[in-house]
């Protein structure tokens, strides 16, 4: 449940494996051509065809949710027009189903790492295939995605486990949710160019609050030791 709520958190869906599995195909076949679409074209192309065979999950916001997933995976070519919707055309290494079903998969196993959720290839192949038969498909995204992960992903995540194990007189773990933002910030790009300033502004609230933190860490620290010392600070390993 954490990590499906960790997935919706990202405005993307896992509506099950059939209906996921289907909603790909029907990407595939809008724009396995070369076809550009709106986004709200794909999505309402996509719910005509799945609506009545899956007529409770398949809703214009669930489908919507599971393109963010290829969209976030920067599966899409993204074609700007002047006082227009962007459109967004496949890019050619996606345009098989085996090749965009694997970065479908890669973003959600992704996403359980960047909110520090680590799952077995085992568990993977059941939860987004429903079967056993995916293990060695899910084990090599899963070490191609730790020799890539990036080392403020890793930082991050070895800070949570690290503020999980250690005593916390501070509530340094509240800093948590405001560096994964940082990171999302980091990795974002607005498809519209509309909420640029407003995701600034959450990042630099997001700095602001995790230097307030670390003042009163520091001075914490400070307090039970006479003074600031790396040599003194018990997660001086962990958090620089």
């Amino acid at each position: 449940s954490s990590l499906w709520v960790a997935v919706r958190n990202r405005g993307c869906q896992f509506l099950g494996p059939a209906i996921q599995e289907e909603v790909l195909k029907l990407v595939i076949l809008a724009l396995g051509d070369g076809t550009q679409l709106t986004r709200k074209v794909l999505v309402l192309y996509i719910l005509q065809r799945m609506e009545k065979i899956y007529p409770l999950q398949a809703t214009k916001t669930s489908v919507g949710h599971v393109v963010q997933i290829l969209y976030r995976a920067s599966c899409f070519e993204i074609i700007k027009r002047q006082g227009e919707s962007c459109l967004m055309q496949l890019k050619e290494q996606y345009r098989k189903y085996d090749d965009l079903r694997r970065e479908h998969d890669a973003q959600i196993i992704s996403i359980s790492l960047e909110s520090g959720i680590r799952l077995s290839p085992e568990q993977w192949s059941s939860l987004l295939y429903g079967d056993q038969r995916h293990k060695s498909h899910m084990q090599s995204i899963i070490d191609k995605l730790n020799a890539t992960n990036p080392p403020f992903d890793r930082l991050v995540d070895q800070l949570a486990k690290t503020l999980a194990e250690e005593q916390d007189c501070v509530h340094l773990a509240d800093t948590i949710v405001h560096f994964r933002s940082l990171v999302q910030f980091d990795q974002h790009i607005d498809e519209e160019n509309t909420c640029c300033f407003s995701n600034i502004i959450i990042a630099i609230d997001s700095i602001i609050f995790i230097v307030t933190r670390m003042i009163t860490f520091i001075t914490y620290i400070y307090g039970q030791t006479g003074t600031y010392s790396l040599y003194k600070n018990p997660m001086k390993n962990h958090f620089i």
